[in-house]
């Protein structure tokens, strides 16, 4: 073996740089396993953290795993108003230089909490810029915090396990009466885009959107699944399938979080609609029977219902919702069940800008006609303004529950205008009008003779009548117009005109009291018995309504009339026969005036 001086120069300055480098790996080597060790670890890691990590930033304790040295362990680290993990593991790729190749090759945390308020972003808090340096993730037991002052607005990160750079991820997460559960996988995932199948169930749609950050409104019970791709500012949820309430829910929505205030597009629908599932978006207890899907928002509206005694609800425009996102929304439901008018189809679209949203289209479908109307709120004026336009057209009486008293169809107009925060105030302050009229309209025989105060002539029907299939007499017009002015709703007036009588109403609806004050007056034209002395008068409110007689004398005819023709038939009812001297509307003039009420 030569001498070091035997060597040659160039023999010589190769030792020499072998010598080094293996002096320097001896030291890297004693160094990394100097950091397995805690009590030298912690205090580096520490240090370096306050040179170049995060004001405050510390850990408890740290170390280097043996064998695998690339690994360093922590426990009780700390980034002040940012994060707090109990315990972790942080891998290197040696190769992460590398462009597209993360910096960790694992990371594991257990027990912590994220503040993601703090984190320095806006809307675009849940952006994957974590796969630029993470590859395979192991997470449990976090808690990822929305707002820190708010602990509702926190998300449970139950578990996180997976490869976020090959999409093959799964994901556990709870909160706000909430559970979502993400299966990734590396088919749906590209360079940019995290895909896979998601399912979200709960209690309420909107407790998950405000805890996130959004706004949804108010609904039932609700199980859904969806192919979702998390995409560099955006969300997008694609073919949609579940249930909310009792109704089915399908379609597409896109989130998009790079707006000034997040956008959302959604295009939804529901073969089938239980419209009971619409109740709770207006505070109204509708579906909380047996065998309904119930939440917690359609339970409260029930007992705050039960509590009053108004109809109107008394909800409120929730300014934070509208603050919370803009968007533009169309759902369609093909049918419609459990609904009070036997509804049979639904189409909504609406755009949501700042505090302005704008119903460009209501329509409202039946077997026969729809209602169709227009609307705006704005809630950037103080109180919020309200508008609707709107137009009923032949839309059958059937199909308003009204089938058992009269036959035909109706077709009609209304506007209003609001001022209210609260729905009842806006009701209170309107300006309008609602006109309604009909051409073919047949009554329930029994019916007309009683609304035409005909009480000998109805009492014949009644004892008469076959119950299979009753008697209805053709109505030459009916007319209704109502005028409303600062919340006072008056009949000006609501005319019906039957081949045996002349219905006359006026009066007036307070919207803001729901206060009846209504008088009915009729006229006979044919010569019928038994017929009440004076006006009839519709009182009460709108929830409770009442019919009284106004002439004290006339309640105690009625009565006897009852008696009389149930014990001896209709000649005992003699004393009370009218002549019949009523005349023919001009239906003509009053159906022009309806068609024209709105201007």
């Amino acid at each position: 073996m030569k001498s070091l001086s035997g060597l040659s120069s160039l023999e010589r300055t190769a030792f020499y740089i072998c010598a080094a480098l293996l002096a320097l790996a001896v030291l890297v080597l004693a160094f990394l396993l100097a950091m397995t060790q805690p009590r030298f670890a912690t205090p580096l890691v520490n240090r370096a953290l306050n040179a170049w990590g995060p004001d405050g930033a510390k850990v408890a304790s740290a170390h280097l795993r043996f064998p695998a040295l690339g690994t360093l362990a922590v426990s009780g680290a700390d980034v002040p108003g940012l994060a707090e993990v109990e315990t972790g593991a942080l891998s290197a790729n040696l190769f992460g230089f590398l462009p597209g190749v993360p910096w960790l090759s694992d990371v594991s945390a257990r027990n912590g909490r994220i503040n993601l308020a703090g984190s320095g972003t806006k809307n675009n808090t849940a952006r994957p810029d974590v796969r630029k340096w993470v590859d395979h993730i192991d997470v449990a037991n976090i808690d990822l915090a929305f707002n820190a002052d708010k602990p509702e607005r926190t998300l449970k990160l139950v578990s996180a396990k997976g490869s976020v750079q090959s999409g093959n991820v799964t994901l556990h997460a709870t909160g706000a009466d909430s559970e979502v559960r993400f299966e990734g996988t590396a088919k749906a995932s590209k360079s940019d885009t995290l895909g896979g199948r998601v399912r979200i169930k709960g209690d309420n749609m909107a407790d998950l959107a405000r805890l996130v950050g959004l706004a949804a409104p108010d609904t039932p019970p609700y199980n859904l699944t969806a192919q979702l791709s998390i995409e560099p500012g955006a969300y997008d949820l694609d073919d949609i399938a579940g249930t909310v309430g009792d109704s089915d829910l399908a379609g597409s929505i896109l989130v998009d979080l790079d707006q000034d205030t997040p956008y959302i597009t959604a295009d939804i629908k529901s073969h089938q609609l239980d419209f009971d599932d619409l109740g709770v978006i207006f505070a109204l207890p509708f579906g909380t029977g047996n065998g309904e899907t119930v939440g917690k928002a359609q339970r409260r509206a029930k007992q705050a219902y039960q509590r009053g005694n108004r109809l109107i609800p008394n909800i409120e425009i929730d300014f934070a919702r509208l603050d919370a996102v803009d968007g533009k929304v169309h759902y369609v439901a093909d049918t419609v069940i459990n609904s009070t008018l036997d509804l049979t189809g639904v189409e909504l679209d609406f755009d949501i800008t700042g505090r302005v949203v704008k119903a460009k289209l209501a329509r409202f479908a039946f077997d026969e006609g729809t209602i169709t109307a227009y609307a705006t709120l704005d809630g950037t004026q103080q109180p919020a303004q309200t508008n609707v336009v709107g137009s009923l057209d032949h839309v059958a009486l059937a199909s308003l529950s009204l089938d058992k008293i009269a036959r035909g169809n109706v077709d009609g107009q209304f506007k209003a205008d609001m001022s209210g925060n609260r729905l009842r105030d806006a009701f209170g302050r309107a300006n309008g009008s609602l006109s309604l009229w009909s051409t073919d309209t047949q009554v329930l025989a029994l019916g007309s003779e009683a609304l035409g105060l005909d009480i000998g002539e109805a009492l014949v029907l009644l004892a008469s009548e076959d119950k299979a299939d009753p008697v209805f007499t053709p109505a030459r017009c009916l007319a209704v117009v109502m005028d409303i002015n600062k919340g006072i709703g008056t009949l000006n007036p609501a005319v019906l005109d039957t081949e045996d009588s002349l219905i006359v109403m006026k009066g007036d609806v307070d919207f803001e009291t729901e206060a009846l004050d209504i008088k009915i007056r009729s006229d006979a034209k044919d010569a019928s018995w038994g017929t009440l002395v004076g006006n009839v008068s519709l009182g009460g409110t709108l929830r409770n309504p009442s019919v009284n007689p106004l002439n004290g004398k006339a309640v105690l005819q009625v009565g006897l009339a009852v008696v009389l023709a149930n014990v001896a038939g209709p000649l005992a009812a003699l004393p009370f026969i009218e002549t019949g001297s009523g005349q023919d509307a001009p239906c003509g003039a009053l159906l022009s005036r309806a068609k024209n009420a709105q201007g």
